[in-house]
């Protein structure tokens, strides 16, 4: 028996249109989206920072286990104040499903 050409051809179409939005949902569902812009080395010699970047608009995201403030855009920043020596920032994000991604920023602040 013979499947027509243009069944096949759906079928084709139909399966590569499903990976590609699974993908995309399992994406947004396992990883919530945190991009740190700032600060970009680990080595400062300021003793005020700010912590910029961005994460998903309908998340939630913590610096040290302090809720900060997101923009309608997704974008944040923090302000913090470095003693000498090693400085460690744990920024934690969580999305609608509850899935969380954390991220660690190490500074030395040298005077």
């Amino acid at each position: 028996m013979r499947v027509a050409p243009t069944l096949s051809l759906s079928l084709i179409f139909f399966l590569v249109i499903f990976a590609v939005v699974a993908i995309k949902f399992v994406t947004i569902i396992v990883h919530p989206k945190l991009l740190i812009s700032s600060p970009s080395t680990d080595m400062v010699t300021t003793e005020e920072i700010s912590v910029k970047g961005a994460v998903s608009p309908q998340g939630e995201l913590w610096i040290n286990g302090e809720p900060i403030t997101i923009r309608s855009d997704g974008s944040f920043e923090q302000k913090a104040v470095l003693k000498a020596g090693l400085n460690q920032f744990i920024l934690e994000t969580k999305n609608f499903w509850g899935v969380r991604t954390v991220k660690t920023i190490r500074l030395i602040y040298r005077k």
